[in-house]
């Protein structure tokens, strides 16, 4: 059945002729559209309706590479996103709202600015102990952070303890910790007794602190490259995906 913009304005009058008065009591009656404007509306989205259901807008790259909860590409695809040299051309957005939050989170133990420079690395054994396969190292002028991800997979035996001595002697000056990155935030139960050498932070959170850090930038440039759009998106894309690990 077809439509006409006639006919809708005359279905919109008779509604409000029609409706309850006393299901909408504080809102005042709006006047209907007319069918000029309807009829222009309706010209417009037949133009733009082929765009909407091809769902480009709803592209994600990490399902189709199948991320999933897989620690393994997830932790590959954080250390891309942290990375100031990474190729989403964020430069270290990403790592200062990071660094922020632990310095925060440390009362100023951990320093809020990673420095001139920071080095990712993901699957790394600091000191070259293969036994201590830590998931992602940033390593930086003014810090040295292990950061040990967690979605699925359980502790290992004084893990966390093993990691914290592993920063400790790689650190040398610098500050350091070893960020637990899990599911619900909580202190893991292979840490050892100096608590200062631990950070926690869950998905959501770090996902909380990201969104507004991509919204501001995505606010910044009036005129973006599509390849611009695209690291924007995948960018996105993953930000949003933490929040349900």
């Amino acid at each position: 059945m077809t439509l006409l913009p006639e006919g809708l304005a005359a279905f919109l009058t008779g509604w409000q002729q029609a409706r309850t008065p006393d299901l909408f009591p504080a809102r005042a009656l709006c006047p209907p559209p007319s069918p000029g404007g309807l009829n222009t509306f309706f010209t417009h989205w037949k133009q733009h309706q082929p765009l909407a259901v091809q769902h480009a807008l709803f592209f994600d790259p990490w399902a189709v590479a199948g991320v999933a909860r897989k620690e393994v590409p997830t932790t590959a695809v954080l250390a891309w996103l942290l990375n100031p040299q990474g190729s989403h051309g964020f430069g270290g957005i990403m790592l200062s709202a990071l660094m922020s939050h632990l310095s925060r989170q440390s009362a100023g133990r951990i320093p809020a600015s990673y420095g001139r420079y920071c080095h990712t690395s993901v699957e790394d054994c600091p000191t070259g102990d293969s036994r201590n396969r830590v998931d992602l190292v940033l390593d930086s002028e003014r810090c040295y952070l292990l950061v040990e991800v967690k979605i699925s997979a359980p502790e290992q035996e004084e893990q966390l303890q093993r990691y914290a001595q592993e920063a400790s002697a790689r650190a040398g000056s610098r500050a350091w910790a070893v960020l637990f990155l899990t599911p619900g935030g909580c202190a893991g139960h292979s840490q050892g007794g100096d608590d200062t050498a631990y950070l926690n932070l869950s998905w959501r959170q770090l996902s909380s602190l990201l969104v507004p850090v991509l919204d501001a930038y995505q606010g910044t440039a009036a005129h973006k490259s599509p390849q611009r759009h695209m690291a924007e998106q995948s960018a996105a894309c993953f930000i949003r995906r933490m929040a349900s690990l």
